[in-house]
């Protein structure tokens, strides 16, 4: 499976271990271990469970206390344990890095995963591989969490269904979409129609198709800011972004925001499109009177070197 981020981790006692009480600053051969001490030292630091007997390692209660104050501390806990859903649900629920630490037989366990991914968004990667590839449990997480998506194995990544739920739930989602699905003329049409930052997570491919672009920014101009850069210097393309999106001479080639022939018909569309032109066309007096000709208020986009020729 493609992973896309990292969530193991390898435990250090000396790392983790830090509660204030004195026996861990002995040497083992002269360790003398106040029980009562430490039993209080659990509400501080879970990870004092380090120093309990095994039969307190063992002990449900003793080991939930120690995981609700640090979920980490599952790692001290008995076997039998890191096996007990209730244990490492409220271990991972404090800590997601609990995951490291409990059983292989938890993370096969498909009652334990479903439960889990609707709580926490690392569950399904740390999930045993067959359940990423589980419409049912996939579907679970990315309600919970649509960036969820990143942990589900491929094939579902490239699930239209899939994918549209959790671009549904929160767009910027679709990042996490497989790069066939995001090369998918058909399928990412109408998502960044409907949103056109959308745009921004579609296939290079896409964003270099002259005739997807010109679709897409005819309707959806802001569009424009992640069309691939030689499409940003094409004058039908960037009239069209206009049209549609009165702000989008901003992402334009420099060369056509300093293109006096191309930005005069423009003028009367909008006055922001003043705003994006070049320094040297906002000092320019044709251009600046074209604009607040149709929109008198466009003369704040102006230069001041200029702007007393108009009062």
């Amino acid at each position: 499976m493609e992973k896309l981020f990292t969530l193991d981790i390898d435990i250090n006692d000396e790392d983790i271990i830090d509660f204030g009480f004195h026996a861990k600053h002995l040497e083992p051969e002269n360790l003398i271990i106040d029980w009562e001490e430490i039993d209080e030292t659990l509400g501080k630091d879970g990870c004092a469970l380090k120093f309990m007997p095994e039969e307190k390692r063992a002990n449900k209660e003793i080991v939930l206390s120690a995981v609700n104050q640090r979920g980490i501390a599952i790692y001290y806990a008995a076997e039998a344990l890191k096996s007990d859903m209730d244990i490492a649900e409220v271990a991972i629920l404090q800590d997601p890095l609990a995951w490291n630490f409990i059983s292989d037989g938890l993370k096969a366990n498909r009652d334990f995963i479903l439960r889990m991914v609707g709580k926490e968004v690392t569950s399904l990667y740390f999930a045993d591989d067959k359940f990423k590839r589980d419409k049912e449990i996939v579907l679970a997480a990315i309600t919970h969490d649509p960036y969820a998506l990143a942990y589900a194995d491929i094939s579902l990544r490239s699930d239209r269904d899939i994918v549209a739920e959790a671009y549904r739930l929160r767009a910027s989602s679709l990042q996490f979409a497989s790069k066939n699905l995001r090369s998918d003329s058909d399928f990412m049409r109408p998502l960044i129609m409907n949103y056109p930052y959308a745009f921004e997570f579609a296939s290079e491919g896409l964003k270099s198709n002259r005739d997807f672009v010109k679709n897409i920014v005819s309707t959806a101009g802001r569009a424009l800011e992640y069309v691939d850069e030689h499409l940003k210097s094409d004058p039908e393309i960037v009239g069209l972004a206009i049209k549609s999106h009165r702000w989008a001479l901003e992402y334009a080639n420099n060369d056509l925001r300093d293109n006096k022939e191309f930005i005069l018909p423009l003028l009367a569309i909008g006055g922001q499109v003043l705003r994006y032109v070049s320094d040297r066309l906002r000092s320019d007096q044709e251009v600046v009177a074209e604009a607040i000709k149709y929109h008198p208020w466009a003369l704040e986009y102006a230069n001041e070197d200029i702007k007393n020729n108009f009062a």
